[in-house]
């Protein structure tokens, strides 16, 4: 396994879920003194020291040292707070906000088809913001050039507005969440 490709879950001291990192940045963490390692059986806690003699863990990192547990949740010793989570309009996070579709034709769009559509035009002030940008095709959106929906004669599907995301929907849409963060997660 590379040690790289693994994301770690960061729980603050209050075991809140606060972000991601990789296993070398979780195991400079732990070896700094910043967070511990989670044993997610027993939910107990371990430094470096002891996370090296743990051998539950079927997913393994050869080192010089020998087998190194990787490890799928770490707990900040001294960090309390609860971050406000905000996502930016993106030219990705729009697309996946509307799921890929172009909002004015309801078409579902390949990534190299996709574009941002500025509601009320950029070119006549329109702020890139979540209730001014939308998905829209090339061709929808190379027709409808500076104008307003109205000016053009089309009507949006829905209202543009901030998604009601968590910082769970910054992870990878691929990604497959472990069994262990699901005592973390709140739906």
């Amino acid at each position: 396994m590379q040690i790289g490709k693994h994301i770690v879950l960061i729980l603050n001291c209050n075991w809140h879920p606060v972000g991601f990192c990789n296993v070398f940045h979780a195991v400079t963490k732990v070896c700094a003194e910043r967070a511990k390692f989670l044993d997610t059986a027993n939910f107990q806690l371990m430094g470096i020291d002891e996370w090296f003699e743990y051998d539950r863990y079927s997913k393994t990192i050869s080192t010089t040292r020998g087998a190194f547990p990787v490890p799928e949740i770490i707990v900040s010793c001294y960090y309390g707070k609860i971050p406000t989570f905000r996502p930016y309009p993106t030219k990705k996070n729009i697309l996946k906000r509307d799921n890929y579709v172009c909002q004015y034709t309801g078409k579902k769009l390949s990534s190299k088809e996709a574009t941002i559509d500025h509601v009320f035009p950029k070119s006549r002030g329109g702020p890139l913001s979540w209730e001014n940008c939308v998905a829209a095709s090339f061709e929808i959106n190379n027709l409808k050039r500076n104008r307003t929906p109205e000016e053009f004669g089309i009507n949006l599907s829905m209202r543009p507005s901030m998604p009601k995301w968590t910082l769970f929907h910054t992870l990878p849409s691929n990604f497959s969440i472990p069994d262990s963060w699901k005592n973390f997660i709140k739906e």
